[in-house]
């Protein structure tokens, strides 16, 4: 290789990575995500998100969700998940009046749902995993709740709209393996 075509190399080479670099391509940014523990604050907020942001705050504090599911208009994305490593949290959105969500911007967070996320708990103490693996334990966190069993005894629901949580526990079709979802919603009087 003569000396001159030696520098036109080393220059391409010194070119682009000053190209790269300057156009960010040394390190992508880490995408945003619903975090993986801290507090849910029944009939108000979960990690990252509260009840009535709208979807421009939800993908500033989360990124995009996984998926979108329309309710009851083509296009409205009235149901949208988040998926993380130890489970999934969904968002109900509605109108900034209360209705059907619109699928824009403006449509704001009416419910929250999740399960699994072991590190999300609420203020009284509930996780989702704990109240898998000790449904017994979630009754005395809630002492105002109504509470509802299955023909056998086992927990079918734990609601309290005074606060707005929710705990449900169903079995997995085919199957005796149990699954919990846990919701907060605005409170109701």
């Amino acid at each position: 290789m003569s000396n001159s075509a030696g520098r036109l190399v080393a220059r391409a080479f010194w070119v682009a990575t000053a190209v790269a670099v300057l156009i960010g391509f040394a390190a992508p940014a880490a995408m945003a995500a619903p975090p993986s523990s801290g507090t849910v604050v029944e009939g108000s907020s979960v990690p990252g998100v509260a009840l009535g942001a709208n979807r421009t705050q939800v993908q500033a504090a989360w990124g995009a969700p996984a998926f979108c599911q329309s309710g009851s208009r083509s296009g409205d994305r009235a149901l949208c998940t988040w998926r993380l490593a130890d489970g999934s949290v969904d968002l109900s959105f509605r109108s900034k009046r209360g209705g059907d969500p619109t699928g824009n911007d403006s449509d704001v967070v009416g419910g929250v749902d999740w399960t699994g996320i072991a590190g999300w708990v609420t203020t009284h103490g509930v996780s989702a995993v704990q109240a898998l693996s000790d449904p017994e334990s979630v009754p005395p966190a809630y002492p105002n709740a109504q509470v509802f069993r299955y023909g056998n005894g086992h927990l079918l629901e734990v609601l309290d709209n005074h606060l707005g949580v929710e705990v449900y526990w169903v079995t997995l079709p085919y199957s005796t393996e149990w699954t919990v979802t846990m919701y907060i919603f605005r409170p109701r009087a």
